[in-house]
C-alpha cells in the first residue's frame, strides 16, 4: 500500500534534518524554516477556480508544465529546505536565500492567438538543487543525446580516483586537467573525440570524485588506461570502467548531476557547505576531438530548439505575459459578469378623445 507524498516525507524527515546541529539565529529568528507550500501561491498550479458551468479546462486550452518531478511540493521541497538549513548552520546564508526563492511563484504566458495558457515556477538554476535537478538533468540529456548520435563507436568510460577527506576546488580542476592530459598520451591514441561529465558522492568514506565518459574509439586499452591514469592522479593505482555493452543507454550515466539533491540534503551541514563551495561555478561537462570540432552545429540545433519550444502548439509566436499577481488579477475579472444594461419601460400614455 503506497503512502501519500505529504506522509512519506514525514517519516523520512530523520534522513534529512540535522540530527545536532543548530541553525544561526541571525539568518532564522526563533523558527525551523521546513514547511510545505507556505509562502504565497502554489507554485507548480494555476489558482484553481470552478470553471463556468458551460466550459471545461480543455474548453479553455489551459495548461500547466508540471513534467518536472511527481510529487514536487513535497519531498523535493523539503529536500532543498533541508539544505538551505544546512547551509545556513554552516554560515552560508546567501546560499540558501537562493534556495528559499527557487520555485515560490510563478509566471504565466497565454498565446495571443488561441489563448491557449501556461504556467512556468521561477527557479533558483543552481546544480544541486533538488527542485530544478530534474529539468537541468532532462536539458542535458538532450544535449548528450545529440552529441552521441555523431559517435561512430561510443564507449562509456569511468574515472575514478582515491577517495578524499576533504573536497575544495582544486580537488575538481585537478582531475579535470588529468582528463586532458590523459587524452593527449598514447594510451589514448584512438580516441577519436567524444564527452565527460563530473560526479561527486560522499557514502561517509571520504569524497568519491569520478567522471563519465562517452569515447569514440574503435577500442579502449583498458590495461594502459589504468596505468596511465594512476600515474596522472600520483596513485599506485586506478580503478577504471570500460562498457560498451549493445542495448546500454550510457546516455544517461553522463547525464548525471553533478551530486544528487536528495543525497546532499542527507549530509551534515559542514559536508553540504563543502560539497556546494567546491561546485561553484565549474564546469561539470564538456566535449572534446571531434565533438569539440561541431560546437557551431550543436548552438544551431540548440537555437531550432529553443525556437520551437517558444512557438505554440497553433503555431503563434507572440505572448503575454503575467506575474502571478497580475494573472490572479486577470482571472477575477474575467469571473465578473458584465453588468446588466439597464432598460426603461416607457408606457405610452391612453389619449382619450
Amino acid at each position: 500500500m503506497s503512502l501519500a507524498p505529504s506522509r512519506q516525507v514525514a517519516e523520512r524527515r530523520h534522513e534529512y534534518l540535522p540530527q545536532s546541529e543548530t541553525v544561526h539565529k541571525q539568518d532564522s529568528p526563533g523558527r525551523l524554516p521546513v514547511l510545505l507550500e507556505i509562502r504565497g501561491p502554489s507554485s507548480h498550479f494555476l489558482p484553481q477556480r470552478a470553471p463556468p458551468a458551460d466550459t471545461s479546462p480543455e474548453q479553455e486550452g489551459v495548461q500547466t508544465r508540471q513534467e518536472e518531478l511527481p510529487g514536487l511540493p513535497d519531498l523535493s521541497r523539503f529536500q532543498t529546505q533541508a539544505i538551505g538549513i544546512k547551509l545556513r548552520s554552516g554560515g552560508r546564508g546567501d546560499l540558501a536565500n537562493k534556495l528559499d526563492q527557487c520555485h515560490t511563484t510563478y509566471w504565466v504566458q497565454r498565446c495571443c492567438t488561441c489563448q491557449r495558457v501556461e504556467s512556468y515556477p521561477n527557479r533558483c538554476e543552481q546544480l544541486y538543487c533538488p527542485m530544478c535537478q530534474p529539468r537541468l538533468r532532462r536539458e542535458r540529456l538532450e544535449s548528450v543525446s545529440w552529441w552521441a548520435g555523431r559517435l561512430k563507436w561510443p564507449k562509456h568510460l569511468v574515472l575514478t580516483m582515491r577517495n578524499t577527506e576533504r573536497l575544495t576546488k582544486a580537488t575538481l580542476d585537478g582531475i579535470k586537467r588529468n582528463l586532458a592530459k590523459l587524452r593527449r598520451s598514447k594510451a589514448a591514441k584512438g580516441w577519436r573525440g567524444g564527452l565527460w561529465s563530473l560526479e561527486i558522492t560522499n557514502r561517509g568514506h571520504g569524497w568519491h570524485v569520478h567522471l563519465h565518459l562517452l569515447v569514440d574509439a574503435r577500442w579502449i586499452d583498458k590495461s594502459a588506461i589504468q596505468t596511465r591514469w594512476a600515474k596522472l592522479l600520483g596513485q599506485d593505482n586506478a580503478i577504471v570502467h570500460v562498457g560498451s555493452r549493445p542495448g546500454t543507454d550510457h546516455r544517461r550515466e553522463v547525464s548525471k548531476y553533478v551530486v544528487k539533491g536528495s543525497q546532499l540534503a542527507k549530509w551534515r551541514a559542514a559536508e553540504v557547505v563543502e560539497a556546494v563551495e567546491a561546485i561553484g561555478r565549474q564546469k561539470t561537462f564538456g566535449t572534446f576531438g571531434t565533438l569539440y570540432r561541431q560546437r557551431t552545429q550543436h548552438r544551431d540545433w540548440h537555437d531550432q530548439l529553443a525556437e520551437a519550444r517558444a512557438t505554440c502548439v497553433c503555431g503563434g509566436t507572440l505572448f503575454k505575459y503575467f506575474s502571478a499577481m497580475e494573472w490572479e488579477w486577470e482571472m477575477m475579472q474575467a469571473e465578473r459578469a458584465p453588468p446588466e444594461r439597464a432598460t426603461r419601460q416607457v408606457t405610452e400614455p391612453d389619449f382619450q378623445f
